[in-house]
C-alpha cells in the first residue's frame, strides 16, 4: 500500500458522513480497492452490484467496511465527497 494515504482521523470524526460520494473511474477505484483488499465481497462482479447498491446513499448510512474504502479512495483522490 506504499504510495496511498488512507487519514484514519478524518474517518472517526465522520468527516464526511452527511455528503454523498461520487466515484468518476469505477473501473479504476474498484481495481484497486480489489488489490487492496479493502471492499467485500471479494468477487469482482458481486463488488459492483454492492457498488450499485450503495452509490445513493450517504457515506453516514454505509456499511463500515465499505465506508472504509471511500474514505481511502477520497484521501487517494479516486472518489469525491458530494452534497
Amino acid at each position: 500500500m506504499s504510495g496511498y494515504e488512507f487519514n484514519l482521523k478524518k474517518f472517526e470524526q465522520g468527516v464526511y458522513d452527511q455528503l454523498f460520494f461520487y466515484i468518476p473511474n469505477e473501473t479504476e477505484a474498484l481495481g484497486l480497492l480489489n488489490e487492496i483488499g479493502l471492499m467485500f465481497p471479494p468477487d469482482s462482479m458481486t463488488r459492483k452490484k454492492y457498488y450499485s447498491l450503495y452509490q445513493e446513499k450517504r457515506i453516514a448510512d454505509l456499511p463500515e467496511g465499505y465506508k472504509m474504502a471511500i474514505y481511502f479512495l477520497i484521501d487517494n483522490d479516486l472518489a469525491q465527497a458530494t452534497l
